[in-house]
């Protein structure tokens, strides 16, 4: 016979066969894209040309010429605490040693035409430069290092306190040249958050790094389907916007590999635009009043600031200005929004309750308060909230207040009708009289 257990145990064995699933397919996801990076980089690496040499088979380049990449192609932001109190002391011990140096630069194909150069023309002025390194002029396009640039950030900084460390101021580094377009950047990206470090000290790539990278993608995005008001611009736009965000989230999964809640979490922090993302962001890196930490900033745990969605822009920039000014904190932030929501759930059951019992047609909690006063009395409110069920369901101690209240203000509306009704009749029987 098929018992109870036995269908549980089935249940059990097929969420765990889906779970197993979920995860192979993650691992194939990550190993694909994986491979699709590294052959990216394989297919437009340069090895030839002037600055190319066979002993590290590397481009020799000044280092001054490695700037950060832009937004959408930058694993992380620099972290200047790492470059300065990390890399730095070790950059000053030792320099660049160039056999245990990981750099990757690229350049754009765009980048050189509007430059009006070609490729063996900026490598012949890389060769110049590092033949007078001191002096070496500034690089007519971007170079940006999509892997390392901690290292070179280091390097340069070394380099700028002293003019002899000319150990500091050439890198023998990987080139890559392409055309500028989605799928190359998509590429890089993934290219360099697997391998943005240096040797023997890693810049940790942190959960506020990932939501800032998906920020900046889903931006690009949003830039390329609506107008500056936020609507699509046309009809296929929405649809094209769905899909394009759907395949990184699925990019997303593969290159980062947080579990798929953490990441929803992650996606609800980075869809912020505007006031309110610059505001977290300034939270996040420490731009905020410090008076009574001193000189010390914690990061904020990602968790406190999950809990916004459904909250009016106006209420988040006061709390977050607050934050900012150092008289809330995160947690005391992220409590606000949960009791805020609390509220709004508790008005809209307290609204349904009463349309379904009492034949109101009310659309908000505000047109509800207009009909029965009560509604505005904040004691008998918090009261309502303190008393509202766990699961989100009105309880039975509610119910049975609002018809206390319901009913008590009928009885008086009555009595009010009562005491015209009379007062008219008794004003006829006088002008009768």
């Amino acid at each position: 016979m098929y018992t109870g257990i036995d269908k549980a145990k089935g249940r059990r064995r097929g969420a765990k066969a889906t779970a197993s699933k979920a995860v192979k397919d993650l691992k194939k996801q990550t190993a694909d894209l994986e491979l699709q990076s590294l052959s990216w980089y394989r297919m437009n690496r340069v090895t030839t040309g002037p600055t190319w040499t066979e002993n590290f088979a590397k481009h020799r380049w000044p280092c001054i010429w490695g700037k950060h990449p832009t937004n959408s192609i930058a694993a992380r932001d620099r972290k200047e605490s790492h470059v300065l109190e990390e890399l730095g002391p070790v950059m000053r011990a030792r320099g660049l040693v160039q056999e245990f140096t990981d750099v990757t630069m690229l350049v754009w194909n765009e980048d050189l035409a509007e430059a009006g150069l070609t490729l063996l023309d900026l490598q012949n002025l890389a060769i110049t430069a590092c033949d007078d390194l001191v002096n070496a002029p500034a690089c007519p396009v971007h170079c940006h290092t999509i892997v390392g640039d901690h290292t070179v950030a280091a390097a340069n900084m070394v380099a700028a306190e002293n003019e002899s460390r000319l150990d500091c101021m050439e890198v023998y580094m990987n080139l890559v040249v392409c055309n500028r377009d989605q799928h190359n950047s998509d590429r890089a990206l993934h290219y360099g958050s697997d391998n943005n470090l240096t040797k023997d000290i890693r810049a940790v790539t942190t959960v506020w790094d990932v939501i800032n990278q998906i920020h900046v993608r889903y931006m690009d995005i949003m830039k390329k389907h609506c107008d500056q008001t936020g609507m699509f611009k046309t009809i296929a736009s929405s649809r094209q916007f769905k899909n394009e965000v759907r395949e990184y989230r699925k990019i997303c999964l593969a290159m980062y590999q947080y579990p798929l809640n953490t990441q929803g979490s992650f996606w609800i922090i980075a869809k912020r635009t505007g006031s309110i993302w610059a505001q977290i962001k300034k939270i996040v890196t420490g731009d905020i009043r410090m008076t009574s930490r001193g000189s010390t900033y914690t990061e904020p745990k990602y968790g406190h600031f999950t809990n916004m969605s459904d909250i009016p822009d106006d209420l988040l920039s006061a709390w977050l200005n607050k934050v900012i000014n150092e008289d809330l904190s995160t947690i005391e932030f992220n409590k606000k929004c949960l009791f805020y929501k609390k509220v709004r759930k508790v008005q809209d059951a307290m609204v349904e309750h009463v349309n379904s019992k009492y034949q109101e047609e009310f659309k908000s909690y505000e047109e509800f308060c207009e009909a029965y006063p009560f509604g505005l009395d904040h004691k008998w409110f918090q009261e309502m909230v303190n008393w509202f069920g766990t699961e989100g369901k009105i309880s039975a101690h509610v119910k049975s207040d609002i018809k206390r209240k319901i009913e008590q203000r009928q009885l008086n509306m009555s009595k009010r009708v009562l005491f015209v009704y009379i007062y008219v009749c008794i004003c006829l029987l006088f002008f009768v009289d």
